[in-house]
């Protein structure tokens, strides 16, 4: 090898050491795109459970009015348009422009459409919480705020989706704190008054009736759980955010739609289960003579068991098949 081949190619080799230095000073070290991989596979993997969620609603609930179904369909097509576009964004930069440093540093268009749908789908799983709430408490100001926080989480995804879309490179998203700030941090408050007034009405109607406890205390693990699942996650988020340079926080949007979603279906489909609950909780209490009349009894004495019927059944048919007298107007409003 020459003089001149070889100082050519220590030329090359330090342009391109110097590419990538330059890249890595501008994202950060370590890079954090095995990170991305993971929170897209974490994300594929909810999906996947969304879909099988989603079949399965529709498939146990056809009875259900037309705007919940409409409702499932439209959380399950805001989630897929998630899936889509990151996985669009993702192949446009590990496929198309394989070998090609530019695109690591710059933000495309895709991967802007995340916070938008997310900021969506997060206030269309609050409302729905929020109508829950009122159902429960008969009261409106809890879900008022429920609301609020989410609509204010909406406002941010969309300015986080304007700041994304206009931002040329990933060192840049530093510069949108605030926007970052109203986008998650709303969604987490409301998460966690969701999950802290859920248990706290819930709670209130324990004690009178055996049966309706054990499927009260179901219904508030799984609410406790799933609420501050979703908080934890967009707080981590925001953390994530404001003290590690490099964005890892990036992957976290990417999982919390899925959880978002998952919340909702797994509530509206969990209705099966705590059906055959109440009804093996009565058949206990009864013997087979008497169950009928019983069990009407306990409905119409024990509002607990209203409640269960009420926040998990969304139908006036399921009280009808129970044989309840339901006496409180608010009841009729469950159907949706």
């Amino acid at each position: 090898m020459s003089a001149a081949t070889s100082a050519a190619s220590n030329a090359t080799a330090g342009d391109a050491g110097a590419a990538a230095a330059a890249a890595a000073a501008i994202v950060g070290l370590p890079q954090p795109w095995g990170f991305f991989l993971i929170g897209i596979f974490i994300s594929l993997v909810l999906f996947g459970i969304i879909v099988a969620q989603t079949w399965n609603y529709f498939n146990s609930f056809p009875e259900d009015s037309k705007w919940l179904k409409l409702y499932v369909g439209a959380v399950f097509i805001v989630d897929f348009l998630s899936s889509f576009f990151v996985l669009w964004w993702i192949y446009h930069l590990l496929i198309e422009n394989w070998g090609n440093i530019q695109p690591y540093m710059m933000l495309h268009w895709a991967l802007a459409a995340d916070p938008l749908l997310e900021g969506l789908i997060g206030p269309m799983v609050q409302a729905y919480y929020a109508w829950r709430i009122y159902v429960i408490s008969g009261t409106w100001w809890v879900s008022a705020l429920v609301l609020s926080c989410s609509m204010m989480a909406f406002g941010g995804g969309i300015a986080a989706c304007h700041a994304a879309a206009t931002l040329t490179t990933f060192a840049e998203l530093i510069n949108v704190k605030v926007t970052v700030i109203f986008w998650l941090l709303p969604a987490a408050i409301s998460d966690v008054i969701i999950a802290l007034a859920l248990t706290y009405y819930l709670r209130q109607h324990k004690g009178r009736f055996q049966g309706s406890d054990k499927v009260l205390d179901k219904i508030i693990h799984m609410t406790v759980q799933n609420g501050l699942l979703t908080a934890l996650t967009a707080v981590v988020d925001i953390i994530l955010y404001f003290t590690v340079a490099t964005p890892y926080h990036i992957a976290f949007t990417f999982v919390l739609p899925k959880l978002y979603a998952n919340t909702v279906l797994s509530s509206l489909c969990s209705r099966a289960s705590i059906r055959r609950d109440m009804d093996l909780s009565n058949t206990k209490q009864s013997d087979p003579q008497t169950y009928s009349a019983s069990a009407v009894q306990g409905f119409r004495t024990e509002r607990s068991q209203g409640v269960v019927v009420t926040v998990e059944t969304h139908e006036l048919q399921e009280a009808k098949a129970y044989g309840v007298d339901w006496d409180s107007q608010r009841s009729a409003d469950t159907k949706v």
